[in-house]
Formats: structure tokens, C-alpha cells, sequence
């Protein structure tokens, strides 16, 4: 892989106000001793803890520093390699799962990980990491004949069983286990198996690691790793641009200034593999709500112009999504499907199909209002809600764009009384749609968080996911997958992407190990050094 060169010129008026943002985030505190190579590469928000099973973001780009999964992904061909697991037999009956434990493996507290660990993760933790939870669902028996071996019986056959268990980091139960797991305090101060121990977490300031010396996957390249706390975008630009922080990716990195560091070779730009990443919209479809009548989002899939969305917000590094499932799982995807030619950008016909919905324009030229919810740290979503509210807006829909924080969108979003017509999110689609898709789509009659929140169940839809979830076979899988894409393009149905993204990470030129860090999609901390 060859990575672009970025340049990055600020003015000294900017870069001196955005600099006092840094002094208050702390970013002062992560000077290196000399010689020492260290990673230093900020998150956007504070995390509530370090619990790698909290469905949070600052926890989600962490949790690969301290904890290992017992599978991973290739980032290339989302195939599953070896973790935790050196190696694994599946029953012919895909029922049972036979995983053979890297051996010496020890806790970063020195005590030694075995199968006891896995058993509790997969019968215990697990059920705690609502991304999991269909996967959960499937495990009925863990037996662990030896400490590095763990028998998991399922209760069906599931093809989709080891690239969910890639998304699980093991935690210790020597620790947890008997215990309140979300509410432990051991969180944080994480004991893990990565490839960094654990220093300190200085709330709204930084979390540090440093190398384990006796990580089992081989040497650790740098010494230490710090991770300051910067909200601000431009602080972030400063930071990187004055050295403060050498590598940005996923929500740190600031679309609008790729350019400028493209042309700098001080600086390194490789491109994102691994799973998928859309933006995509969740609309509340809940009875009464305007979205529950079909012409309502079928015009508001004709208002939308994903050109400016991708020139603007992503400023190139997207393309429009033309289907639920993504192009990537080539072997789940509807190619027969997309969404920008059956539902092209016609504001006229979007007019005509809310009046004939019964929602006139106004004197004023409204018709109506929606909320739409997106996270500020989230840059790119929160300037295509934007977008959005200027594009509705010209077929008399008042989007009203709430900026609120993770907490608040549990609230609007994923518990009642739901208050929310849109819930605008970047988002891994994983590799399997059984995985994460399955989630989005299937019926939830019991409204669990972090599941479908759009309030409607298509029967026909659900059982598509549901009857692909229990084949082994990828062949049998993929045309069930292909026919539920067809069908939520042809209904809009609960949830809809909008663009692809292909976020890239930024580092600084003298950064080692970026092509072998996105070999995983569980990114290989390990291979990240300076030289």
C-alpha cells in the first residue's frame, strides 16, 4: 500500500486561540522522555468508563489498546483469523465450537488467562454488549475440558457465529465475575491481555498505557500510548500539526483538513479497510409519526442530495450507500437494488407526494416539523444533518436538528417515550449482517435498547435475517440477504443509509506500522511505533 502525502498550513491567529483549547484539555501533559516512542492519538469525548462491553464511543476506540478478542477479522477480506484462539473445529451439524487457547498467555495482574476466562465472557459478560446480543442468544453450553480449551454449544446452526464473537473482548473473570459487572470500578483501571497496560485515567484529560512487555502476539512497537481527551476539531488540527498528537482516525480525524495535510509530508494518509462504515439514518416510523406513512420517506428520499453531503461533510472520502447492505459484503448485497435511481433527486415529485399524503404547504411554505438527533462528536454526521434541514426544507419539511451527547440520545433514541423522528449515526455495519444489520431490521417487540427503535415490524423482513441467521451455508445466506435489501429499498423501511464512508486515518510521517494496524479490524495496536 502506498499512503499520500498531506500538508497543512494554519494562520497563527487561529493556531494560538485553538492552542488555549489544548492547554485545557491537558494536551501538555503528554510529553515524551527522549527516545521513547509513544502513540499519542486523542479521542472526542470523555469516556463514561473503559468497559470495552459499553456501547460507547470513546470505549470503542480504546478497548483494542488494553483487551483482545478470540477471533479477528481480516481487514481485506473480513475472513476470521486467530486471536485469543490459536484455532477452532465446528461440528458438522454447526453446533458445536471447539476453540483451542494460545497457551501462556497471563493477565496484564499476572494471572494466567484460560478457558474458565472464555466460559464467563461467552455465558456471563457477553449478554451486556447489546451489539451481541442475537449472538448471545445462540449460546447455550460452555465446557471447558482443559484450561486451553473451551466447547461452546449452540442452540442452531449460525453462519454468522465467529465474526460476532470478533466484536467480544475478553475481560478477566477473576475480576468480574460474581460481581456487578457495569458497575464495577475495575473498569476503570482495565486488566487486559493487549498489547498496553493500563497507567492512568485523568478524567477529561488523557488515558495513558504502556507496553506489555510479554504480550503473547509478539513485540509491542512503541513504549507507551497516551490518549488526551480533545473535543474541539481544531484543537485536534493543532495538535497534530504542532506534534502533540501523531495519529488521528475514525470521528478524531477533521474531513475538511485532509487536503491540507495531504500535501504536507510531514504527514501520512492511509486509507480505511475493514468493515464497512455508513452513515445512516434511523427513523422513528412509531404510529402517529409523520415517517410512518411511506410517501412521507419516500419524499424525503427524493429531497436528499448526497452530493453535497459527500463534497462537504466527507469532503470526498464517501459515496452515496445504495443499499442496507453494503457493496463490501459482496456476498450479501443486492447489486439489482440502489437507492439514488429508485428514489432519484426530484424536489417537485417530493412535494406532490406530501400533499397527496395530507400534509399541504402552509402560507409560510411548511408542512410540517421533525426532530432529528445526531451527536456532535460525530463532525461529519453533524454537518449533513445540516444539509439535510437545507434539503427538507425546500419541500416545506422544518428539520430541526438536535446536537445532543450519548447519554441524551439514549434517552430520545433508544428508550421510550422515543422522542425522535431521525437518529443520525456513523456507524460499523460489521462484517456479517447477522452481526449489527440484523439488529436495525428485525422486529422488537420487547423495545431493547440499541435494537430497532423505529417502532414497526415487518414480518416478512424479519424472517428473511432470521431464517439467514440459522444456515451455515453463505451461498443460502446471501440470497435471503439479498432478497431482505430488495425488500427494505422497496419499503424504506426502519433504517437507510446514506452514504459510504471510507474514513482514513492521519499520522504523523514519522509513524511506523499503519499498514499492519488496519490489517484487523480490530486494529493491531501492537504494530504502531515512531522511528
Amino acid at each position: 500500500m502506498v499512503f499520500k502525502q498531506r500538508k497543512v498550513l494554519w494562520a497563527a491567529a487561529a493556531a494560538a486561540a485553538v492552542a488555549l483549547t489544548l492547554t485545557a484539555c491537558g494536551a501538555s501533559s503528554t510529553d515524551t522522555t527522549e527516545g521513547e516512542s509513544v502513540i499519542i492519538s486523542p479521542v472526542v469525548v470523555n469516556p463514561p468508563s473503559l468497559n470495552p462491553l459499553a456501547n460507547e464511543t470513546a470505549a470503542y476506540m480504546l478497548r483494542g489498546q488494553f483487551y483482545d478478542t478470540l477471533v479477528r477479522l481480516n481487514a481485506t477480506d473480513l475472513s476470521v483469523e486467530p486471536g485469543l484462539a490459536k484455532s477452532w473445529e465446528a461440528s458438522d451439524d454447526g453446533l458445536t465450537y471447539t476453540f483451542r487457547l494460545q497457551e501462556g498467555v497471563s493477565w496484564h495482574d499476572g494471572e494466567p488467562f484460560t478457558s474458565e476466562d472464555v466460559k464467563y465472557n461467552l455465558t456471563e459478560a457477553m449478554q451486556y454488549y447489546s451489539p451481541l446480543a442475537t449472538t448471545y442468544a445462540l449460546i447455550s453450553d460452555v465446557q471447558t475440558p482443559d484450561e486451553n480449551t473451551a466447547v461452546v454449544s449452540l442452540s442452531s446452526p449460525a453462519g454468522y457465529f465467529l465474526s460476532g464473537l470478533a466484536n467480544l473482548y475478553i475481560s478477566p473473570a477473576h475480576i468480574y465475575a460474581g460481581t456487578d459487572i457495569m458497575a464495577n470500578p475495575a473498569w476503570n483501571t482495565p486488566v487486559g491481555t493487549g498489547p498496553f497496560k493500563f497507567e492512568s485515567f485523568e478524567e477529561g484529560q488523557q488515558i495513558t498505557g504502556v507496553k506489555n512487555e510479554d504480550y503473547w502476539d509478539g513485540e509491542v512497537q512503541a513504549d507507551r500510548i497516551v490518549n488526551p481527551v480533545i473535543p474541539d476539531r481544531n484543537a485536534r488540527n493543532v495538535a497534530l500539526t504542532n506534534g502533540d498528537v501523531n495519529l488521528e482516525f475514525r470521528d478524531a480525524v477533521d474531513p475538511s483538513q485532509l487536503p491540507t495535510f495531504e500535501a504536507n509530508d510531514a504527514f501520512q494518509v492511509a486509507p480505511m479497510v475493514g468493515a464497512p462504515e455508513e452513515l445512516i439514518t434511523i427513523l422513528n416510523q412509531r404510529e402517529g409519526r409523520p415517517l410512518a406513512d411511506f410517501k412521507v420517506r419516500e419524499a424525503i428520499m427524493q429531497a436528499i442530495d448526497r452530493d453535497p453531503i459527500i463534497e462537504r461533510a466527507y469532503f470526498g472520502a464517501a459515496e452515496a450507500a445504495p443499499s442496507a447492505i453494503p457493496r463490501k459484503i459482496a456476498w450479501a448485497t443486492n447489486e439489482d437494488v440502489d437507492l439514488s435511481t429508485q428514489y432519484p433527486l426530484d424536489i417537485e415529485a417530493a412535494g406532490k407526494l406530501l400533499d397527496e399524503a395530507g400534509y399541504p404547504a402552509g402560507a409560510d411554505g411548511t408542512r410540517f416539523s421533525l426532530k432529528l438527533v445526531v451527536e456532535p462528536s460525530q463532525q461529519p454526521a453533524s454537518t449533513t444533518a445540516e444539509l439535510l434541514a437545507s434539503d427538507l426544507d425546500k419541500i416545506g419539511i422544518d428539520l430541526q436538528v438536535q446536537l445532543t451527547d450519548f447519554q441524551a440520545v439514549i434517552s430520545d433514541v433508544w428508550t421510550a417515550p422515543y422522542d425522535f423522528d431521525i437518529y443520525l449515526v456513523q456507524t460499523s455495519t460489521e462484517a456479517d449482517p447477522s452481526v449489527l444489520l440484523s439488529t436495525l431490521y428485525t422486529c422488537n417487540p420487547n423495545d431493547i435498547p440499541y435494537s430497532n427503535a423505529t417502532g414497526i415490524c415487518d414480518e416478512d423482513i424479519d424472517a428473511l435475517f432470521t431464517q439467514a441467521a440459522a444456515l451455515s451455508d453463505q451461498d443460502e445466506r446471501g440470497e435471503l440477504f439479498r432478497e431482505a435489501d430488495a425488500a427494505i429499498v422497496d419499503t424504506l423501511y426502519s433504517s437507510l443509509p446514506i452514504v459510504v464512508t471510507a474514513s482514513p486515518v492521519v499520522a504523523a510521517a514519522n509513524v511506523t506500522g499503519l499498514e499492519d494496524f488496519y490489517s484487523s479490524t480490530n486494529w493491531n495496536w501492537a504494530a504502531l511505533g515512531t522511528k
